[in-house]
């Protein structure tokens, strides 16, 4: 008895393991997009940001008109969800090669700690915090 009982709980282990983590942040939830958990202290940015979603090595960018290299969208985590091969952005589905503008503002080289970057985002993509998308 003592071995099935021990086997459920490394079972019940890896379970919240995989559904959790520590900094807050949902795993897999927003598969290639970048998101923050929070506001990030007051003020305002009123920088936009127009171009194409695109997706690059597993990484959300925007390719804005005669760019050199894609920004890397950040949105409000609250409000995104990741389905197959499409954004979810307040509950509105937009497609890969969609036409969007974003307002916000550039972000520094450091990158907050509220901010989550996925893995395929890692290169020297700038970083846009977007607190609006439009269509």
């Amino acid at each position: 008895m003592a071995v099935v009982t021990g086997a459920v709980a490394v079972v019940a282990v890896v379970t919240v393991l995989v559904t959790s983590r520590s900094d807050g942040f949902p795993v897999g939830s927003v598969g290639p997009v970048a998101v923050y958990l929070d506001a990030m202290g007051e003020g305002t940015m009123d920088a936009e940001l127009y171009g194409v979603l695109a997706l690059e090595d597993g990484c959300l960018v925007v390719w804005a008109d005669r760019s050199e290299q894609p920004a890397v969208p950040v949105l409000d985590g609250s409000e995104v969800a990741w389905s197959g091969d499409a954004l979810i952005y307040r509950g509105q589905r937009i497609d890969i090669g969609t036409e969007v503008l974003l307002g916000g503002g550039f972000l520094g080289p450091d990158t907050p700690a509220v901010v989550r970057i996925p893995d395929g985002c890692s290169g020297e993509y700038a970083r846009f915090l977007a607190s609006s998308l439009r269509t």
